[in-house]
């Protein structure tokens, strides 16, 4: 994997986009692809035994590869596939070329109040962050809580989060008029998770019908509309001979 470009969103939002060219090379580039996605689950930053997990992973979901196989692009006959349906059908022959390139993996870091708008899509290959695994919980902030937040230091806002007081948030809303889906969730939907997404461009209902609910669309959240906004602009940019498989 090799990371095409970070780009900054919010407070402490990133989307980064990244290059799996060299994800197919062999079995050896296949395994620690799994194992890096892996890394984002566990919320740790080094694997000891590449092996030992890779192994563990291709029999997780009843005896088949975990869905984090999914994240490794494969082609069959000529057809797009993933490694996890390679593994499912006891196929380990990686003899056929595969070219990457339309096979489109983000790495996000968002709040988790709009998690659920992406895993609605679900067509899509998703990993997300282990809550039990997160240390040091982040959470967001926008503009919207500027009046309510007044001059205090933006260092404390983690205080009213971490403490997450009923009648701070029916404040919010009730006399600074903060928007009730900031508020309705509360501390949890505030804060921070990662989030691996990943599909073929070309894969019906994906990448298209991402952009066209959740920018082109009335209704929307804001949160959702920003980062599918900047994936959007980051494939044109990086990848314009997809942009007719996105819009």
């Amino acid at each position: 994997m090799r990371l095409i470009e970070k780009r900054k969103i919010w407070n402490n939002g990133y989307v980064e986009m990244y290059d799996m060219a060299d994800t197919v090379i062999n079995s050896v580039t296949r395994r620690d692809t799994v194992c890096e996605i892996a890394k984002v689950c566990r919320n740790i930053d080094k694997i000891k035994d590449k092996d030992f997990l890779f192994d563990r992973l291709s029999k997780e979901a009843y005896g088949k590869p975990s869905a984090i196989f999914e994240f490794v692009p494969e082609m069959r006959y000529g057809a797009i596939s993933n490694l996890r349906k390679v593994y499912e059908k006891c196929t380990h022959d990686f003899t056929e070329d595969v070219d990457p390139y339309a096979f489109i993996v983000f790495k996000l870091k968002l709040p988790m109040m709009i998690v659920p708008h992406l895993l609605r899509h679900r067509k899509f290959s998703f990993n997300q962050r282990s809550n039990r695994m997160t240390k040091n919980t982040e959470y967001y902030y926008c503009s919207d809580f500027d009046n309510y937040w007044g001059d205090h230091k933006i260092e404390q806002w983690s205080e009213i989060c971490y403490n997450n007081s009923p009648k701070n948030w029916d404040d919010a809303k009730k006399e600074y008029k903060i928007r009730q889906e900031l508020t309705n969730k509360r501390s949890a939907g505030l804060s921070y998770t990662e989030l691996y997404i990943a599909a073929w461009a070309q894969t019906p209902d994906t990448w298209k019908n991402l952009f066209d609910q959740r920018i082109r669309s009335r209704g929307v959240q804001r949160e959702t509309n920003e980062i599918c906004e900047m994936m959007q602009d980051l494939i044109i940019e990086h990848k314009p001979s997809l942009e007719r498989f996105i819009k």
